[in-house]
Order: structure tokens, then sequence, then C-alpha cells
């Protein structure tokens, strides 16, 4: 594995660690720690990676929490006390809490309804905009791919099998494409017989 050309494998661990302060992390089912309140959440990696006080770690979690569109009210409650987008918006304001080059998301949309799944998407295209992230997505969700990703490659047994534009994956002729994209049983792609 290489970034900007350089090997990440066999470092030296303060060099492991600056590669990995590049990159923000935005889990699949949030990720949250239920001990910490939503400001902790945030603020977990700059406590962790950085010489921060806590009371400036708390400011860089305020800012990043406007940024998702919440607000003080939210600060000190816990995850428990959140709804399912809500938790999904402060997985983001964790990940961008550190200003990273790169973000990763897996499955960003991921068990919330078609009208979070599209507030969540808009604040992704928000997001990436005010900072001017890169963003990684895994993501089975087609519709939120295609209006939050330029280009898209599809895997399949290991292998890219596919790269291009999101506008053009709907015409697409690979099999395997047209077959996921398209939602059909019928295809190149094994499914689960009987269901």
């Amino acid at each position: 594995i290489r970034i900007d050309g350089q090997p990440v494998t066999g470092i030296a661990r303060s060099e492991r660690e600056k590669i990995n302060r590049r990159f923000g992390m935005l889990f699949q089912k949030s990720g949250l720690f239920d001990s910490l309140t939503v400001w902790e959440n945030i603020a977990f990696r700059l406590l962790q990676d950085r010489d921060l006080s806590r009371a400036r770690a708390r400011e860089i979690a305020m800012e990043k929490l406007a940024l998702v569109g919440l607000d003080a009210r939210e600060a000190d409650l816990y995850p428990v006390e959140l709804s399912g987008g809500m938790q999904k918006r402060i997985g983001i304001a964790r990940a961008i809490a550190t200003d990273p080059d790169v973000l990763l998301m897996d499955e960003p949309t991921a068990g919330l309804d078609p009208i979070s799944s599209n507030m969540i998407n808009d604040m992704i295209l928000d997001v990436v905009s005010r900072l001017g992230v890169t963003v990684l997505s895994v993501n089975s969700d087609m519709s939120g791919a295609a209006r939050t990703a330029d280009t898209a490659a599809m895997l399949y047994d290991g292998h890219i099998i596919w790269l291009g534009d999101t506008g053009t994956m709907h015409g697409s002729d690979n099999a395997y494409v047209s077959q996921f994209v398209n939602s059909h049983a019928d295809g190149p792609i094994p499914t689960i017989v009987g269901v």
C-alpha cells in the first residue's frame, strides 16, 4: 500500500502515525463510544493524538458539531440519546475533527431511512465542498453513490471489474454492474436461492 507514492508497510510507528493523521474515518455503524458524550466522541482523536487541552478540544468539537447541523444542546448528550441520523452526523463530525486530507467512509447511509439518507448525502457534499477533502467511500446505496461521487469502482471477487464516471453506471454494458445497480436477481453475481 502506498500513499502519495510512499510505502506505508514496514515503516516506523511515528511515520505511520503522521500518515494516519491525514485520514478521517466514518464507520458504518457510527462507531461512537457509549461512555463518552457527543463532544468527547468528536474530540476523541484530538485528545489522543495531539497535545491539546480539553477546553481547546471541546472548542474544535463544537465547531465540527456546527458543520454537521447540530449545536451545543447535543454536545453533552450520550450516543444512546441520539437518533440513527444524529449518530451518523456525530460520526461525520468526529471524522473531520482533525481536518483530514482524506475521508474514508464505510456505508455512510447504512441503516437509515431514505429521507435521512438524502440528508446525510447532502451533508457529505457540503462538508467535502467546505473542507476540500478527498473521499473514498464503500457504498452499496447506488443513488447515494451517484449523488456524492464523481468516480466509482465496482469490486467483485477481490478485483476491480469496472471503473468509471458514476453517471455512466446505470447504462453500463458490464453485466456485473448492470445487475448490481439495477437490483436484478438474475445475472453473473450469485444470489441467495429461495429468497
